[in-house]
């Protein structure tokens, strides 16, 4: 399995009810290792301060996509278009079941650039999120 470097960039973007204007953006611009083997990408970085600090790991394989967290935050969610799926999410002593349906899961990948787009509801310690994500690789 063949890694190189590539720069990642990551835009999440939480809203807390349908037209609420409550909104949480989160933006990452750092280097990650990409992996390759067959049809699935395996993408790894570090997030958040040294004092906050977490690995982080982004597989994508067969039109599924998981991200899983260690460190400061816990967390493993799971993404798959039209399925609601189950993970987990814990920050210090505190843990919550994470619930995902996902609506859109598209992948795009032209002139060496991978550009992954999310579109799902996150049930997380019962309050329902709406949230996108765009995942680039250049």
């Amino acid at each position: 399995m063949a890694t190189e470097i590539k720069r990642l960039k990551i835009r999440s973007v939480l809203k807390f009810a349908e037209g609420d204007t409550d909104t949480e953006i989160n933006e990452t611009d750092t280097e990650c290792e990409l992996s390759r083997r067959g049809d699935g990408l395996l993408v790894r970085y570090k997030e958040g301060e040294a004092s906050a600090e977490c690995a982080v790991r982004i597989h994508y394989f067969g039109g599924a996509l998981s991200v899983k967290r260690e460190g400061a935050v816990r967390s493993e969610l799971k993404f798959k278009a039209g399925e609601r799926l189950v993970g987990a999410y814990a920050v210090g002593a505190y843990e919550f079941d994470a619930e995902v349906y996902t609506k859109a899961l598209d992948f795009a990948e032209a002139d060496g650039i991978i550009a992954l787009k999310l579109a799902y509801e996150m049930t997380l310690g019962g309050v329902l999120r709406n949230c996108e994500m765009q995942i680039s690789l250049i």
